[in-house]
């Protein structure tokens, strides 16, 4: 586990795994859209006739290539989610971590993407507060 302690006053560690968790959450679907796609197009693969090998065999390349092409996507499109998954895993687990405002705030960091400034005005805390207690998140282990 990598910690999320700040180098040199840079929030960049913290904020490429906030941006982590927010890809992993918008991309899973469309992943796993395109793993059916594909197992969709490997189940309805053309099939190479008697004749079509008779005339050539370029014919059978194409459909080979085709379905190669298709079982790669197929592994590719796996792994993505599986890669996916588990940072959304990884991050649940970091949120249990967390206290309660603080996990609210990282919430609405990550799953719903607003501002700090809006979520102090939500609050009713001011800007200092919230960069404080995420401060205290920034050292935390996930």
């Amino acid at each position: 586990m990598e910690e999320l302690i700040l180098k040199n006053g840079s929030k960049k560690y913290f904020l490429d795994y906030v941006d982590d968790i927010q890809r992993a959450y918008s991309k899973l679907p469309e992943y796993k859209e395109r793993l059916k796609f594909y197992e969709y197009e490997l189940t309805r693969y053309h099939a190479v006739t008697y004749d079509a090998i008779n005339r050539s065999n370029s014919n059978r390349n194409v459909v080979e290539d085709r379905l190669l092409y298709n079982l790669e996507k197929i592994e590719e499109y796996e792994n993505k989610i599986r890669n996916a998954e588990t940072t959304i895993k990884k991050y649940q687990e970091f949120k249990k971590c967390l206290m309660f405002r603080e996990r609210t705030i990282i919430e609405h960091i990550v799953e719903e993407g607003m501002k700090k400034a809006h979520i102090a005005r939500k609050y009713g805390i001011s800007n200092s507060t919230l960069y404080f207690m995420l401060r205290r998140v920034k050292t935390y282990k996930y």
